[in-house]
């Protein structure tokens, strides 16, 4: 029986020996790719096109026709002071443009001719003022505030001091072009930082008078004073001596202590601040870990002060001054300052133990740096915490155990031994040991290692040795200790005073005594988490 020839479909006969060696339904099948590939290529394309739209219209403002609403706008450029914004990045992530504060000279143009009660505005501005007779100190520029109507008028020159708004753009100008189109009428010309004069004293005055609020407030612990007061005195009272603790321990110069939620780690860190002499203490160091932004470097407050439930600190601009002309610090922005918790979780207990004292805080933010910038920073501040009227604050949680972390380090039996990871394909030979030796025995185990290496003295080893040490371990066991960068800076110091140093340091005898460890709860199973917190206090 003959077969007919298949055809293409479009009316041509193809020979059988082709059709033979390309079944039809293989045709298809190259097809399928293609049409895949170019439907990605051409959604790339709309996106990008779309993304460049986008980026043109936030470079450009927005001109209207309309006869009420300016026909150009003048684009400041970047102040060229101290008070430059700058670009700061998040981990995996752009972080908003710093929000420093920036003077600028302001002209308002017809600005509230189409009968706006206030111009509208997203900077944090001040009422505008004459510079050459400058007048009362305002109460705070943290508030977001408009310029009333009674106060413009046609063609007025005035001055103000801002502070910017975080935006995503990488260049200043980008920031204060998105805000001028917002308060259509105004045009910016920015100041550099007078240094003299009537201008400057103002300048510093206004700028210094931000508040740090107290942002974990009402959810890491009590935002009612008489409530956190009373936790406070409870956890401390019931801090007891023993034949090795004796507090308060005379001559103390810094402690080390835990910073998360106070219902976890609140009567942990008790133990810390009831090691505390507070005789001739004037200054307070906090040194604590960066969490939500990512900085190579150590970072200062531009704040005046930080606000507690308990009562505010002021800072210590003068000697927060003379660390910024080193030219080794950033300058935090604001909202950095607000999101971090590992200094603020300090401030109530400061307050407390300093309680009715006349003390100043210098807060620093210890970003992500090497072992040999901890040993720099330490060097650099070492000549600061040496003085009698100072002591020092580490913040720091210790081991962080869990798969939430993406850390489940795990010893099989008490070290030393091998260690490993555990997952869902760790061998049942292991998990088979957990009862035997749970995971939080195993955590407890890893943290001593940490407690024992950051026992000073230790023999005769010196704190610089000791600083090495911890590295190693920190690198063996990748043991996520948040303050370990802030441990580190505080052994660099260490190592410059201990008289076991080369050339015998500052002539001081260290010592590092751990007082108190515990977890928020014991992990048995690959499922638990838990975070770890000790308390220490230090001598020299």
């Amino acid at each position: 029986m003959d077969v007919p020839a298949p055809t293409t479909g479009i009316g041509l006969t193809m020979p059988s020996s082709f059709a033979d060696n390309n079944p039809p339904s293989e045709g298809p099948l190259l097809v399928i790719p293609f049409v895949v590939f170019m439907s990605g290529f051409l959604l790339f394309s709309i996106l990008l096109a779309l993304r460049l739209r986008q980026t043109r219209r936030r470079r450009q403002p927005d001109v209207s026709d309309d006869q009420n609403t300016l026909s150009s706008h003048s684009l400041p450029t970047p102040a060229v002071s101290d008070y430059t914004v700058t670009e700061r990045r998040k981990l995996g992530h752009h972080m908003s443009i710093a929000d420093r504060p920036i003077m600028f000279e302001a002209t308002v143009l017809r600005a509230l001719e189409r009968g706006e009660k206030a111009l509208p505005c997203r900077w944090d501005v001040l009422q505008p003022v004459n510079m050459e007779q400058p007048p009362p100190l305002q109460p705070s520029i943290s508030q977001r505030k408009q310029i009333p109507q009674s106060n413009l008028s046609e063609n007025v020159s005035m001055s103000f001091i801002i502070r910017m708004p975080s935006f995503t753009e990488r260049e200043p100008s980008l920031a204060c072009q998105h805000a001028i189109m917002l308060g259509t009428g105004i045009t910016t010309t920015p100041i550099t930082r007078p240094q003299t004069g009537p201008k400057a004293s103002y300048f510093k005055s206004q700028i210094s008078q931000m508040q740090r609020q107290a942002t974990h407030a009402d959810s890491w612990y009590s935002g009612d004073p008489r409530t956190l007061n009373r936790q406070l005195e409870g956890w401390l009272e019931a801090v007891q001596p023993s034949g090795e603790f004796s507090p308060p321990i005379k001559g103390s110069k810094a402690i080390i202590g835990p910073h998360a939620g106070y219902s976890y780690s609140g009567p942990n860190a008790a133990w810390a601040y009831k090691s505390i002499d507070t005789t001739g203490i004037k200054r307070v160091f906090i040194l604590g870990p960066s969490h939500h932004v990512y900085i190579r470097t150590c970072a200062l407050s531009a704040c005046q002060s930080y606000a507690t439930p308990l009562g505010e600190l002021p800072l210590d601009k003068e000697t927060i001054d003379e660390l910024e002309k080193t030219g080794k610090f950033e300058v935090m922005s604001r909202s950095t300052d607000e999101d971090e918790h590992s200094i603020e979780l300090h401030l109530p207990y400061v307050r407390k133990i300093f309680e009715e004292m006349d003390i100043k805080i210098v807060p620093i933010l210890v970003g992500a740096v090497t072992t040999q910038d901890e040993a720099a920073f330490g060097a650099l501040l070492a000549p600061y915490l040496t003085r009698d009227d100072t002591f020092t604050v580490v913040s720091s949680d210790f081991c962080h155990w869990g798969k939430r972390f993406s850390y489940t380090f795990y010893y099989p039996s008490p070290p030393p031994c091998e260690g490993l990871k555990l997952s869902k394909s760790t061998p049942r030979s292991t998990m088979a040991s957990l009862p035997s030796f749970p995971i939080h025995k195993s955590i407890t185990a890893l943290d001593q290692e940490a407690i024992d290496i950051l026992t000073i003295p230790t023999g005769d080893k010196p704190a610089a040795e000791v600083h090495v040490e911890f590295a190693n371990y920190l690198t063996r066991t990748k043991n996520t200790i948040c303050g370990r960068h802030p441990i580190g800076v505080l052994l660099g110091a260490l190592a410059v005073i201990d008289e076991n140093a080369p050339g015998g340091g500052m002539g001081r005898s260290v010592k590092m005594q751990w007082v108190k460890y515990d977890h928020s709860s014991e992990c048995e199973t690959l499922e638990d988490s838990s975070v770890s917190y000790a308390s220490a206090y230090v001598l020299f």
